[in-house]
């Protein structure tokens, strides 16, 4: 029953086939540099638990990193790699499976549950006490998330088609912002407003959600295959397509621009993580077909 829950959670959120496996993903973080005209990434480290899925990268405080694992091609745990001694260590050791660690406020940890009757379900994990708590009960089919303030989540809802809610924890009311919407989500640097991707007629387009007037804005068509993108402090964006690093500024910028060639430092990426002060980035590579 794990297994196939595991497997049912990748058919949504990887976009693969039923007969499709798990991806072979590993984690690279780097030293990241920037300005105007140049980015350059140096010292790369790996992270990975065991071969198989190593994902979901999110910079947490104190030198963290937490991230999803599967260890014995069943179970799906959160670990977090802490860069003070280059160690893995295990965070969830629970019967279900967890996804998308996301660390917020004071020692608290939420993410994604594959639950023992399939549904996927939003916790909070207190990392002091080990006490989890279900939020948001009345939803069972949740992808992807993030905090845009303590009290307000948005998320990724499974269904036909897709859609992205904004859910508010002090009255317990929920909007939908948008449909046919992709898994990543930012928050613009600059103007402090959450963006997603949108997908419509096989393109992928990064739009921008007014939280004052609940209306949403074109930001930029994604680069072309991609659909992963991290913002930079400048509010530049970064993608990546075969082995390669590309940025824009939207507001600057006509087109995607090669800012580096990561090839052999780490092959093949998609997911992108840049940390809150911009000098630190990490990239999930994967072999294979792309996730």
């Amino acid at each position: 029953m794990k297994k196939c829950s595991i497997i049912s959670l990748f058919i949504f959120l990887e976009s693969l086939s039923i007969c499709a496996q798990v991806p072979n993903t590993v984690i690279y973080v780097a030293d990241l540099e920037f300005n105007r005209e140049h980015v350059q990434l140096r010292n790369f480290e790996k992270i990975k638990v065991a071969p198989g899925y190593n994902n979901q990268p999110e910079f947490g405080p104190s030198g963290r990193i937490y991230f999803t694992a599967i260890a014995d091609e069943k179970q799906a745990d959160v670990y977090y790699y802490d860069e003070s001694n280059k160690k893995n260590v295990q965070v969830t050791y629970s019967n279900e499976s967890e996804y998308s660690p996301t660390p917020y406020g004071n020692n608290q940890l939420s993410f994604v549950s594959v639950d023992m009757d399939s549904a996927q379900r939003f916790y909070d994990l207190n990392l002091l006490t080990h006490k989890k708590t279900l939020l948001m009960p009345d939803e069972d089919s949740i992808g992807y998330f993030q905090w845009l303030n303590e009290h307000t989540i948005v998320y990724f809802c499974l269904g036909n088609p897709v859609t992205l809610k904004l859910y508010n924890s002090i009255d317990n009311s929920m909007n939908v912002i948008d449909t046919s919407v992709g898994r990543c989500f930012g928050t613009h640097p600059i103007h402090r407003q959450l963006t997603y991707t949108l997908k419509r007629n096989n393109e992928v387009f990064i739009m921008m959600y007014n939280s004052e007037n609940g209306k949403s804005s074109w930001v930029c068509k994604a680069l072309e295959g991609s659909e992963d993108y991290a913002w930079l402090n400048d509010g530049s964006l970064l993608m990546g397509s075969n082995g390669s690093l590309y940025r824009l500024n939207p507001m600057l910028d006509n087109a995607w621009k090669k800012v580096a060639s990561l090839e052999n430092e780490v092959g093949n990426f998609y997911r992108i993580k840049v940390n809150a002060l911009g000098n630190r980035i990490a990239l999930v590579a994967y072999e294979g077909e792309k996730p």
